[in-house]
């Protein structure tokens, strides 16, 4: 199954809970430095100026193995999605990542990866580096989120993604790290 976080995020607080602790939604460990480096922004930013059919930009390596496996363990052994069906899309989705942890406080102990990926796609730091790869306005911290299981025969359809006043869109795959993705298993991304 491919799992795709979707349109992403902000927080409506400033910190992040996770067992044990605050996260201060700047701490941005749980990214690669490197995403950050003067250098990668300004390879980004030239890519994302050329970028054809539509400017789209690729921020890579986004995190450590390691830690997007623990993301996917915590989302797959804790998280339920419910089958969505539109003209658009045929997916399984879960609820608004952006509260879930004020919905269910009893969640944030199981998904503490989770959560940390979540507060640096929102974190000051992360939408300053997307401004500066992308060339947009401010970014402000009112972002969706949401997980996407895309199983047999599920997809989701070319569109715009133009939504209020949407300025970025992302996706992060979460594909089995130990079945590399094949072009015959679907799910490209068609630009």
């Amino acid at each position: 199954q491919k799992v795709t976080p979707g349109p992403a995020a902000a927080a409506s607080t400033a910190l992040a809970r996770v067992p044990g602790k605050e996260v201060a939604t700047d701490d941005v460990s749980i990214i690669s430095a490197e995403v950050f480096a003067a250098s990668t922004v300004a390879a980004a930013r030239r890519a994302y100026a050329v970028a054809t059919p539509y400017t789209h930009g690729v921020v890579a390596p986004l995190c450590s193995d390691a830690r997007l496996r623990a993301v996917q363990l915590e989302m797959r052994e804790n998280l339920t999605a419910t089958f969505k069906e539109t003209d658009l899309f045929k997916v399984l989705q879960t609820g608004d990542l952006v509260t879930i942890d004020q919905v269910d406080p009893t969640i944030a102990p199981k998904i503490p990866e989770l959560l940390r990926l979540r507060a640096a796609i929102y974190s000051p730091r992360f939408r300053a580096m997307v401004q500066e790869m992308t060339g947009c306005a401010p970014l402000t911290d009112r972002v969706d989120c949401s997980a996407n299981v895309y199983p047999r025969s599920g997809h989701l359809l070319c569109h715009d993604d133009v939504i209020g006043t949407r300025c970025i869109s992302y996706i992060i795959y979460l594909t089995d790290p130990d079945e590399g993705w094949r072009e015959e298993d679907g799910g490209a991304l068609e630009l």
